[in-house]
């Protein structure tokens, strides 16, 4: 079965959150792998590569799956799907055209441009039918959404005893003292002030990177089973982000 878009979601535009990451990401598509695996390994004290490898190793995709990558950005989750199994659809969404066409480069330098179809969509608004896809998964995107409303869109085109496996910042247990809060209230005021796109961007992520308690919450608030929630945080690296992993099945007890 060919998984299409609905016609009346297809040309919604990004909102939000949403919509300050997808003007920073224009400039940002053809260095955003060298920068994320900069970062990561900084951060998290991770590559990018093993990112993905622990992401695919809870998403578990098997062949014959029909996958959604939600925020693919470059494409390289989509394209591991792409490499590990046989058979099935994979779709790769983004809401930046810049990062979609890199995407389509990137699956074509690795020969697997025929297995990956890439697509413009909203992570809060996907134009797919319910129960669409075995595994629904994403990779350092959610930060840049709402991810309430991301998840339950995630969850709603997820089969039943489907998948869902993503990777995204961890806000570490410092961020929920008084004085950080403070202060991370205030960059969120200020960042109106500041003209570089990705900056705004990242400082407005803030709001939406969560520690470990509240990713459990939010999952057993999509009525997920069988849920994993595991942070990579460097040792004694209070006040930086890392990053988290998360997993779970759609109506699984």
């Amino acid at each position: 079965m060919t998984i299409t878009c609905r016609n009346n979601q297809k040309r919604r535009g990004a909102m939000g959150t949403e919509k300050g990451a997808a003007e920073a990401f224009q400039a940002w598509a053809l260095t955003y792998d060298q920068t994320v695996s900069k970062e990561l390994e900084r951060y998290a004290g991770i590559t990018h590569q093993e990112l993905l490898d622990r992401l695919l190793a809870l998403a578990q995709p098997q062949n014959g799956d029909p996958v959604l990558d939600v925020g693919t950005g470059t494409g390289w989750a989509a394209i591991r799907c792409a490499l590990a199994v046989a058979g099935g659809q994979i779709i790769g969404v983004d809401i930046t055209p810049e990062m979609l066409t890199q995407a389509a480069l990137n699956a074509e330098k690795v020969g697997v441009r025929e297995r990956v179809h890439f697509a413009p969509a909203s992570a809060m608004r996907l134009p797919y039918p319910d129960d669409a896809f075995a595994v629904v998964l994403s990779a350092l995107a959610l930060h840049h959404t709402t991810v309430s409303q991301s998840l339950a869109e995630m969850v709603r085109v997820l089969q039943p005893g489907g998948r869902l496996a993503i990777a995204d910042m961890a806000a570490p247990s410092t961020w929920r003292s008084a004085p950080i809060s403070w202060l991370i209230g205030l960059l969120l005021k200020a960042s109106g002030l500041i003209r570089n796109p990705r900056t705004r961007a990242e400082i407005a992520a803030f709001r939406q990177t969560y520690t470990v308690p509240e990713w459990r919450s939010l999952l057993a608030a999509q009525g997920l089973g069988k849920m994993q929630v595991t942070a990579i945080l460097r040792p004694g690296q209070r006040f930086y982000p890392g990053v988290v992993l998360v997993s779970g099945e759609k109506g699984a007890v």
